[in-house]
């Protein structure tokens, strides 16, 4: 009996193995595109160490065999549908399964060898800033997770090249800064990526970012208590790292990196604060806030 054809990617060095691909002409290339090329294939059974996904086409539809506990048993009608949830989920069991001291829900850029992470909800506007900062030379790591891990001492920002989700407006947005962007990926048609990206980079500032409609710019520093709360709702479960080890981990980059929050409705604006932001996260520490302006205000909007 022939085996069923697989499909194995490595993300966060997890391997995700999809079974069920061949019922779709299109889906082994939209996975290619999305997760990266996939590894050798080969078949794997429940003792292998990776996830196993598993596709299987009932009818006009295809659905998710034995889900984890969590996945919503949803039915998939298109392959663009299937490459979505596939994608996600492929995602999202990595992050849960990875080895690694902090994955935090942010992005995440670099200039000359500093990182700054923007860790927010969904929504809250970090895919469009990460992304237009590379206009002010400050190139993105990841725009939504962030792995880091130990490196002489410290956590380093290693980044995560998934696929950018952007609405038209943020398309536009980036396209009015001259952001270079290839999509849309796998033929999804609000999936982009950077054509250029960071290398890893020790934390140096965190940023909480927050686009509200006319709302001032404001930048305000924020305590390590404060930057350590953020960050703790910003951590995502992993199943291989104590929630007490994470947050210690948290609580070590709390206290290494400059804390503050940036609320904004005018881009220009916003990119103008990261303009100056690598000095001063460079030269100030948190014993040194007098260096640090308590409130950049404008009363400009869009």
């Amino acid at each position: 009996m022939t085996p069923d054809p697989v499909l194995s990617y490595s993300l966060l060095s997890h391997v995700i193995t999809i079974r069920g691909v061949a019922s779709s002409p299109t889906l082994p290339d939209r996975l290619d595109a999305l997760l990266g090329s996939h590894i050798e294939s080969r078949r794997h059974d429940r003792q292998h160490n990776g996830a196993i996904l598993t596709l299987r086409r009932e009818g006009d539809v295809w659905r998710l065999v034995d889900p984890d506990d969590g996945v919503p048993d949803t039915p998939l009608h298109t392959e663009e549908q299937a490459a979505r949830f596939l994608e996600w989920l492929a995602y999202s069991v990595a992050v849960r399964h990875a080895e690694l001291p902090l994955t935090l829900h942010s992005g995440a850029v670099v200039r000359n060898g500093v990182a700054v992470l923007l860790p927010n909800v969904s929504g809250a506007g970090k895919t469009t800033l990460t992304l237009a900062l590379a206009a002010r030379g400050w190139l993105p790591l990841t725009d939504d997770v962030c792995p880091l891990v130990e490196c002489d001492g410290e956590l380093v920002a290693i980044g995560c090249r998934r696929c950018c989700h952007l609405s038209e407006a943020s398309l536009a947005i980036l396209q009015a800064e001259g952001i270079a962007l290839e999509g849309p990926v796998a033929g999804l048609s609000d999936f982009y990526r950077p054509q250029d990206w960071a290398e890893p980079a020790p934390v140096r500032g965190i940023v909480i970012p927050r686009y509200i409609a006319g709302s001032p710019t404001l930048f305000t520093p924020i305590t390590q208590a404060e930057c350590l709360g953020q960050l703790t709702g910003m951590t995502f479960a992993q199943d291989t790292i104590p929630a007490h080890e994470r947050r210690r981990n948290a609580a070590r980059l709390a206290a290494k990196a400059s804390g503050f929050t940036l609320t904004y409705s005018a881009l220009d604006e916003a990119l103008d604060i990261f303009e100056t932001l690598e000095a001063r996260i460079v030269d100030s520490s948190l014993t040194e806030a007098s260096r640090i302006p308590a409130i950049i205000h404008s009363n400009t909007s869009a």
